[in-house]
C-alpha cells in the first residue's frame, strides 16, 4: 500500500507543474506512513494482548471430549490400564493426571517418567505414545494435564506450569509403589521447557534425569521465527521459557532428542541447548533424520535411545533388584517360598532379561522379566538417527572414542557424527 501510494504521488509530481505538487506528495507520504505505523502498532498490540492464547491451546478441536474416547481405549493393548488421579498445587489448583504402571515387573523398582506434553491438546491425544512407551520400556508413565487443560482448573502461564510439574513430582514421591530415586522429567516441545524449568527452579525435587524432545531456546526466539514483524517487541513477552539460560544451571543427566525434519522448531535450537550444557558430565543428544515435531515416538530406534539413557545413568533396576522383587511378588501360579534345598540361578541375557529358575520342582518354575532392546540395539546402529554424547564414567553405555569390538562396526561409525570425550 505504501509503495503504491508513493508511486502514484511520484507520477503526479512528474506530470504536473502545479506549485503545490511537492507539498501534496509530502502530505500523502506522511499519511501513508502514519496509517502503516498505526496498523503495525495495532497488530503488535493485538499479538501482545493475546500472546497466551497463541501459546497455549488446551482444546485443539471443539468436538473432542476431554475424556478419552472409546477409540483410544480400544487402541491400548490388553492389560494396559491407568489410574485417574488428582494433583493439588501449592497455589490451590487441581490438576488431572493419569498414572500408567508397568506390567514388566513391580512398579516400585522401575523409573517413572513424568510426561509433560506440548502446548496443544489433552491427555487423550498422548495415549498412543504412552502405550508404546509402556510396551517398549520398563517404565511407569505419569501423564499430567496442565492447569487450564482438560479437567484441570486455572489458566496456563509459565509460573503456573512450573508449579504443576513440581506438584506432580512431589505427588509421586509420596506414593509407596514409586521409586523416588528414579523419577525422570520427560518433556516434548513446550513440555521440554516446563521440565527444564522445574528441574532448575526447584532443585530440591532431586529427580534422576531430564529428557527434552524438540525443545526450543526461548519463546522470544520463536516469536522472531513465527512473527518476524514483532521481533523488536520480544521484551514484552510474558512467558519467556528461557531454556538457553536455565540449561546452564542444570545439574542432572540430560538427554536431548531432535527431529531434523521438525516443521515448527528449528533443529539448531537443540544444538544450541546441547552446547550450553557443556558443564554436564552426562549429556547426550540424538538426532532423528526423519523425525518431525510430533511423531518421533513412531520411529523404531527412538525407544532404544531412551533405554540407553536410562541404563547409562543407573535409572534401570539392577538384576539383583529384579530378582528380589520377583521373589517378593511373583506372577500368579509361581512358587513364592521354595524348599530350603532349592537351587536358584540368575541368568542375564543382553543385560535386560532376568530369569529365576527353581530346579527342585518337577517342572522348573520361571520368574522372567525381559525387554525387547539389547545393549547393541540401544546404540546408534540405525541410519535413521545419530547421537552425540559426553560422559565422565566408563561404566555408562554411551559409545566413546575408545570403544572396541562391536561398537566399532562400520555401520555404527557411519551413524555417529562424533562423540565428545
Amino acid at each position: 500500500v505504501l509503495s503504491s501510494a508513493l508511486q502514484h504521488s511520484y507520477i503526479r509530481t512528474e506530470t504536473q507543474t502545479h506549485p503545490r505538487t511537492h507539498m501534496e506528495f509530502v502530505r500523502m507520504s506522511s499519511l501513508v506512513l502514519g496509517i502503516s505505523a498505526a496498523a503495525l502498532a495495532a497488530a503488535v498490540g493485538l499479538l501482545l494482548l493475546s500472546q497466551r492464547k497463541l501459546l497455549y491451546h488446551p482444546r485443539i478441536h471443539l468436538l473432542l471430549n476431554n475424556r478419552p474416547p472409546p477409540a483410544h481405549q480400544q487402541a491400548l493393548r490388553p492389560g494396559t490400564h491407568y489410574e485417574p488421579l488428582t494433583v493439588l498445587t501449592e497455589d490451590g489448583e487441581s490438576l488431572e493426571a493419569w498414572f500408567f504402571r508397568t506390567t514388566h515387573m513391580p512398579s516400585h523398582i522401575v523409573p517413572t517418567l513424568v510426561f509433560l506434553h506440548g502446548n496443544a491438546g489433552t491427555l487423550c491425544h498422548r495415549l498412543p505414545n504412552v502405550e508404546k512407551l509402556l510396551q517398549e520400556l520398563p517404565v511407569n508413565v505419569f501423564l499430567l494435564s496442565y492447569r487450564g487443560y482438560g479437567e484441570s482448573t486455572g489458566s496456563p502461564s509459565e509460573t503456573g506450569l512450573l508449579l504443576d510439574a513440581k506438584a506432580a513430582v512431589k505427588y509421586l514421591q509420596q506414593l509407596p509403589d514409586v521409586c523416588k530415586e528414579r523419577l525422570v522429567l520427560f518433556g516434548r516441545s513446550l513440555g521440554a521447557a516446563v521440565a527444564l524449568g522445574a528441574a532448575t527452579e526447584f532443585p530440591d525435587l532431586n529427580v534422576g534425569g531430564l529428557i527434552m524432545e524438540n525443545g526450543f531456546t526461548n519463546i522470544p526466539d520463536m516469536v522472531t521465527i513465527l512473527f518476524p514483524f514483532a521481533s523488536p517487541f520480544t521484551n514484552f513477552v510474558l512467558d519467556k521459557y528461557d531454556n538457553l539460560d536455565r540449561i546452564q544451571r542444570l545439574d542432572m543427566p540430560l538427554l536431548l532428542m531432535v527431529g531434523l525434519m521438525d516443521e515448527l522448531v528449528p533443529p539448531d535450537h537443540t544444538q544450541r541447548l546441547f552446547d550450553a550444557a557443556e558443564h554436564l558430565p552426562h549429556r547426550r543428544m540424538v538426532r532423528f533424520n526423519k523425525g518431525s515435531h510430533n511423531d518421533m515416538w513412531t520411529i523404531k530406534s527412538y525407544y532404544s535411545h531412551l533405554l540407553t539413557f536410562l541404563r547409562g545413568n543407573g535409572l534401570l533396576p539392577t538384576p539383583q533388584e529384579v530378582f528380589e522383587a520377583r521373589l517378593q511378588s511373583p506372577p500368579a501360579g509361581t512358587v513364592v517360598a521354595p524348599p530350603e534345598n532349592a537351587q536358584h540361578t540368575l541368568s542375564i541375557e543382553d543385560g535386560f532379561q532376568v530369569e529365576v529358575m527353581d530346579f527342585t520342582q518337577s517342572s522348573p518354575v520361571s520368574l522372567t522379566s525381559s525387554f525387547s532392546a539389547s545393549p547393541a540395539a540401544s546404540s546408534s546402529s540405525s541410519p535413521e538417527s545419530s547421537f552425540v554424547s559426553s560422559s565422565s564414567s566408563p561404566e555408562t553405555s554411551f559409545a566413546s572414542s575408545s570403544s572396541s569390538s562391536a561398537d566399532d562396526s562400520p555401520q555404527q561409525q557411519q551413524d555417529v557424527d562424533h562423540v565428545l570425550p
